[in-house]
């Protein structure tokens, strides 16, 4: 099969959006008005400052976007991964996509 890019690129940019779709909808913690069961001091070393707590909870906040950015890389790399083994399956992903969603 002629190798062809938009399938794949179709399949990241599907596969981010939806995890972002899914975390908008799902996945939002509503103990202690949002901030979480250990949330708390998080919330008090924004209004109190950063410097007063150690550096552990310093860097949770840090370390989190950094998990949530990790979500959606792997999110992509795992639909590029599913198109390129439908790809060696020798189907065309975007058909074989678009002809199981569609009705008959």
């Amino acid at each position: 099969m002629k190798a062809n890019s938009a399938d794949v690129v179709a399949a990241v940019l599907l596969g981010v959006l939806s995890l972002w779709a899914l975390t908008a909808i799902t996945g939002r913690v509503t103990r202690s008005d949002g901030a979480g069961y250990d949330g708390e001091v998080y919330v008090k070393m924004v209004q109190n400052g950063w410097h007063r707590d150690g550096g552990g909870p310093q860097l949770r906040p840090f370390f989190m976007f950094v998990a949530e950015f990790v979500n959606y890389y792997y999110a992509g790399v795992l639909a590029a991964a599913l198109v390129l083994l439908i790809r060696a399956a020798g189907a065309d992903a975007l058909r074989l996509c678009w002809s199981s969603a569609t009705w008959h």
